[in-house]
């Protein structure tokens, strides 16, 4: 018999979340916390899991990958797609995203041909959705502030409100067949900004205006991590270099 296990380990505020998937039917998702408290759900899926999960509070969403499969959304440890994962037209990548808008929870999920959806609390689509975004998707899309990003593989960013409006801007050069795009709040100001890295030797960062930060791009690649290394209560940015020579870089 065939499992696939996904270890996923998040840090959700003060609370350690172990999440184990198993891609058989019916799957079990675990969740441990710091004190060894053992929650399980049961999630009935037909295709298998390949990215880690997105959780906010007491959401976490999920893609079952493939044509039989779906978007699956766990609430307080209930899964609220039980009957049937949210459709998805076509093969996509990566995880939803989930954000909370004027008080409201929403989950946004891109596919590769990009067609985005936006589905409310109750798992239905919400208005204005589903758009098409012009590209193809590798990475799907995030949250930060009260707007989704998605980044083409054309190195296109896209900034989509829950109105559908959307702001876009090109990267030129860059390239993100694979990559990372990720939202922190590096300068704890209350907003996140966003960070983005294709397949080149940059890493570009931009408020939610999509205005390039200060100090940006700065040579690397990967996920970039935020944290202050030499004492001066500002964070500083660790990449790696092409040599994979781990770099801190002081970015304002």
């Amino acid at each position: 018999l065939n499992l696939w296990i996904h270890l996923f380990i998040l840090f959700i505020k003060e609370m350690s979340l172990v999440h184990l998937i198993f891609g058989i039917v019916p799957a079990i998702l675990l969740k441990v916390n710091s004190e060894a408290f053992i929650s399980e759900t049961n999630i009935t899926v037909s295709e298998e899991i390949r990215s880690q999960p997105c959780v906010k509070g007491e959401t976490i969403a999920f893609y079952e990958k493939g044509f039989l499969g779906g978007v699956h959304i766990v609430r307080h440890d209930v899964d609220s797609t039980a009957d049937s994962p949210l459709e998805v037209k076509g093969i996509a990548y990566g995880s939803p995203c989930i954000n909370v808008i004027g008080g409201k929870e929403y989950v946004a999920f891109v596919t590769q041909a990009g067609e985005l959806t936006v589905w409310d609390k109750d798992n239905n689509i919400a208005q204005y959705f589903p758009s098409q975004l012009n590209g193809i998707f590798y990475l799907n899309v995030i949250a930060a502030d009260e707007f989704f990003f998605a980044l083409s593989s054309d190195g296109r960013i896209f900034r989509i409100d829950k109105n559908n409006n959307k702001l876009i801007i090109s990267i030129p050069y860059l390239k993100a067949k694979s990559g990372f795009l990720k939202a922190f709040d590096y300068n704890n100001d209350g907003k996140e900004e966003i960070f983005i890295c294709g397949e080149g030797n940059s890493i570009y960062g931009f408020d939610t205006s999509l205005q390039m930060l200060e100090g940006f791009p700065v040579a690397g690649y990967g996920e970039p991590v935020f944290v202050d290394v030499n004492g001066d209560r500002k964070n500083d940015c660790l990449v790696l270099s092409l040599d994979d020579t781990l770099k801190a870089i002081k970015v304002r």
